[in-house]
């Protein structure tokens, strides 16, 4: 099967769920909507049929006079991103004027709720999905095939988009972000990410810094706030990132953080406790947050045009949407939107 012929897999329909489970479709509906009035071992069989062909129960089904909801559902990892927050913003504005509303779900960086997320927004019948990242559930992405609908991922280049994807890489942003550190003749330059496992957008660019330290023939080191919490770095871990930092022999010149969030944090605990930046400490960011240009040092960053993101994403729906589903270059495959080195005072 080729990618064309993959993403045209027709959506299961109730009837064939029924017909596949042996059951009626009346079953089949009083299962999804009224399961106290089927015995468990038929729930267990129709869900179980319904899961394996990816079937979605349309909730909005008979309510609707048009085929279109004029929503679009967009998942965002985190509400404390204020970057994440541009590029909502941006999609927002871009779909008001077209005359849709956006429908947010927030995934808190889990894989298995953004898939629980998708069924229950393609339950909505948006006219469109927008997801946050490259990573996703195979049973996700299949679901997203299935739908028939435009699905933009964005803050990414995968390899294989579902769809569509706009983005940049992280791996090449990371890297030139080194490359400035060490052409300023920074030497002992760490990496600070946090240890969540499902922080793949950070583990490319502690991949991209890896190799810019090897050009430069500097040693890499990274290191992980948070301990076991598993959680993605925040403003708490800065006294995590303090403690970690002043640990390491020879101490480092130059640190460089996953995300202007623990950039700042860090900073934040470094001059309280009497460090001048970057005179004793360089640090840097990624991402650019509102809050990056007016800190006291302001923070020097990776700008990845996250605005520009949200407004790129809905230009491509709204072209999808007017074209009625047909195939059309420019609106399918990756988005390159490329990254800016942002000089400040911190580094």
């Amino acid at each position: 099967m080729d990618k064309s012929t993959e993403h045209r897999l027709q959506r299961p329909n109730m009837k064939q769920v029924a017909a596949k489970a042996g059951v009626s479709t009346m079953t089949v509906s009083r299962v999804l909507r009224n399961p106290d009035q089927v015995s468990q071992a038929t729930r267990v069989k129709v869900k179980y049929v319904a899961k394996s062909m990816g079937y979605v129960p349309n909730l909005q089904a008979g309510s609707l006079s048009s085929r279109k909801s004029h929503t679009v559902a967009m998942l965002i990892p985190s509400l404390d991103n204020s970057a994440f927050a541009q590029t909502v913003g941006g999609l927002s504005q871009k779909l008001e004027q077209a005359g849709y509303q956006l429908v947010l779900g927030y995934t808190q960086y889990s894989l298995m709720g953004e898939e629980k997320l998708i069924e229950t927004m393609l339950g909505r019948q948006p006219d469109a999905m927008v997801l946050i990242g490259a990573h996703h559930k195979k049973q996700s992405i299949r679901s997203l095939k299935q739908a028939g609908i435009p699905v933009v991922e964005l803050w990414g280049l995968p390899e294989e988009p579902i769809d569509a994807a706009v983005g940049f890489s992280n791996n090449e942003s990371a890297k030139a972000m080194v490359h400035y550190l060490a052409t300023k003749g920074y030497r002992q330059i760490v990496f600070l990410s946090s240890s969540a496992a499902n922080d793949f957008r950070g583990e490319l660019r502690y991949e991209g810094y890896q190799e810019a330290m090897r050009e430069h023939n500097l040693t890499p080191l990274g290191l992980n706030v948070g301990g076991k919490n598993n959680n993605v770095a925040s403003w708490h871990h800065g006294t995590d990132a303090y403690h970690l930092l002043k640990a390491i022999t020879p101490q480092p010149d130059a640190v460089f953080c996953v995300s202007d969030m623990l950039a700042a944090a860090t900073m934040a605990v470094f001059t309280r406790n009497g460090h001048r930046i970057p005179e004793d400490l360089a640090i840097a960011g990624h991402g650019d947050f509102e809050f990056s240009k007016i800190i006291n040092p302001s923070l020097t960053t990776v700008n990845v045009h996250s605005f520009e993101m949200g407004v790129r994403a809905a230009e491509v729906i709204l072209q999808r949407l007017e074209l009625n589903g047909e195939d059309e270059p420019s609106t399918r495959g990756l988005i390159d939107l490329g990254f800016e080195v942002i000089i400040r005072e911190s580094a």
